[in-house]
């Protein structure tokens, strides 16, 4: 993703076969991980159907079997 001097934003593909990835030598985990974090945000949250949302709901309290 890039963000122009126009603050339009625009993102591209990344196709970078694990050899190329691998002679990245300046970019740490660290910067992997955000860039992977910033490319997975760009998309939509899909709504839970009610018997996952209550699921979700008892696995945040702590409240499971």
């Amino acid at each position: 993703m890039v963000v122009l001097e126009d603050r339009s934003k625009h993102s591209f593909t990344l196709d970078v076969s694990r050899r190329d990835f691998d002679r990245l030598r300046d970019l740490s985990l660290r910067d992997v991980v955000s860039f992977a974090h910033r490319y997975l945000a760009d998309f939509p949250s899909l709504d839970l159907d009610p018997a996952q949302k209550e699921s979700w709901k008892r696995l945040m309290s702590g409240d499971v079997d």
